[in-house]
């Protein structure tokens, strides 16, 4: 039987989640199973090469797409500061791969014929996948993280730069926030990610694109709730509010404002028990604590990062001291090309123009990598940051039309979840390093290139139609000259 490309990517779709507890089941060394967190990029290379050998062997080359200008002028541009800055070759090389490593996923799907059917399955994969993921992270919460869930520690360093998986103690330990759910992740933050990308998946299809049996559309609430559930449980305060955002925007986007009130009035009750078991729930005594040592509920953990004591203290420690003290004087001093994408390199290049060298209040500049667009334009400069945000409005662009034209709902759907994605990113990207964290960065590409895919063949349908029109045209002026 032949494999199709299209199902080979939905399931590495289903597999992505539980990736962390299938490598640690595999009975092999640690050394062995650190490359096999590569598996899923030597898939899509796999695929790539292959659908490049098969069109070539067809006489023709990749079909032409909506990203593929500015993402090849990013990718030279990137080159481009490596060389002039004559960074670092290794880390840059590695780093841009970071940054990209997913990317040959859009090429790979913007160039098979993704069907109807096939985006069908990857829409109810996300729901049935989602459901048992945020029960576990749900069951997690409450009952506490038993030894079965905990990730295998490995590490893998390649060119100097070191990948590892951690390994979390027994109960509410180990970095991540006392009572926060890990799923099949291993960590909270891929989970966070997971769970944003899902929220803004399954919220259009709330919408009655698709029109579903009573039964089917109970099980699709019952899991978009346990999704939001997830997201608080997961304790990324930015990304609760990037996944909040994205409800009103999926109605806003759709223009289907009218359904938002019922909708609303969901997310208020849902809010309220959760600000109910808030009212029952320990609480810490200090003024400003950190949730990874004390014990709080979700939602004081979220309403936490609006307080005064929170705002000082990162404003001398986490991201509001690169918001507050670093960004201010960056941005009089921005780079027009940037000093390569090595971040380590370029940060610590841009720390010392800012503020000096040795002024900078921790060891490592890395965590200036957190506020990623500051280390974007780091890396990129002002040209190589306005190159990949031209990028992103052309993925928009993409998606905006999927969303108006397609006569399938489920691309549809795709379409308006991906718009919004694009848009939550911007600010999100702030806050994390969206496109280095593989959930995001792995759904990210997907969705791009079944839009891609989508898009293309609406635009030929297009060229065909408009073909069809003046070739009618032509027939009846050649009539009427005739007669």
């Amino acid at each position: 039987m032949k494999l199709k490309i299209s199902n080979v990517v939905i399931g590495l779709a289903v597999y992505l989640p539980f990736e962390s507890m299938i490598l640690k089941l595999l009975p092999l060394p640690d050394s062995i199973v650190s490359f096999f967190h590569f598996g899923i990029e030597v898939v899509i290379y796999v695929l790539f090469l292959t659908l490049l050998l098969r069109n070539m062997s067809m006489g023709k080359f990749f079909h032409k797409t909506i990203a593929d200008v500015p993402y090849l002028t990013f990718l030279c541009f990137a080159i481009f500061t490596m060389i002039v800055n004559h960074a670092p070759v290794s880390e840059s090389l590695v780093d841009l791969r970071g940054l990209l490593k997913y990317s040959l996923l859009y090429f790979v799907v913007a160039n098979i014929d993704f069907s109807p059917k096939s985006a069908r399955t990857l829409l109810n994969a996300f729901v049935v996948v989602a459901f048992f993921q945020c029960l576990i992270v749900t069951f997690q919460h409450f009952f506490g993280i038993a030894e079965f869930w905990y990730p295998r520690a490995n590490e893998l360093e390649i060119a100097g730069k070191t990948t590892n998986a951690k390994l979390l103690v027994e109960g509410f330990k180990g970095g991540r926030e006392q009572g926060a759910g890990i799923g099949t992740f291993g960590d909270t933050v891929p989970l966070a990610n997971y769970a944003v990308i899902t929220l803004t998946l399954l919220t259009p299809m709330l919408l009655g694109f698709i029109r579903v049996n009573a039964y089917r559309m109970v099980f699709l609430i019952v899991t978009w709730f346990l999704v939001l559930a997830a997201l608080f449980f997961s304790y990324s305060r930015g990304s609760i509010l990037m996944g909040l955002a994205s409800i009103p925007l999926t109605f806003l986007l759709s223009r289907n404002l009218h359904k938002f009130f019922p909708m609303f009035l969901a997310v208020a009750l849902f809010l309220t028990a959760f600000i109910g078991y808030t009212a029952i729930a320990p609480k810490p005594a200090q003024t400003y604590y950190n949730p990874k040592l004390v014990y709080t509920d979700p939602v004081t953990n979220l309403l936490n990062a609006f307080s005064s004591s929170y705002a000082e203290n990162s404003l001398e420690n986490s991201r509001g001291y690169v918001m507050s003290e670093i960004l201010p004087n960056f941005v009089n001093a921005l780079p027009l090309i940037g000093y390569g994408p090595g971040q380590e390199t370029s940060l610590t290049i841009m720390t010392n123009k800012v503020i000096g060298e040795g002024n900078f209040h921790a060891d490592n500049v890395m965590v200036i990598a957190d506020v990623y667009w500051v280390s974007m334009l780091s890396c990129y400069g002002i040209i190589g940051t306005v190159l990949f945000l031209t990028l992103l409005g052309f993925l928009f662009y993409g998606a905006y039309i999927v969303f108006k034209r397609s006569p399938y709902p489920e691309f549809k759907i795709i379409g308006l979840a991906f718009m919004i994605i694009i848009l939550i990113a911007l600010p999100y990207t702030f806050i994390i390093r969206t496109f280095l964290f593989r959930p995001f960065a792995f759904y990210f590409w997907l969705l791009a290139g079944v839009v891609g895919s989508e898009y293309r063949r609406i635009i030929a349908q297009q060229k065909t139609e408009i073909e069809a029109i003046r070739q009618e045209e032509f027939q009846q002026k050649r009539q009427i000259e005739t007669n």
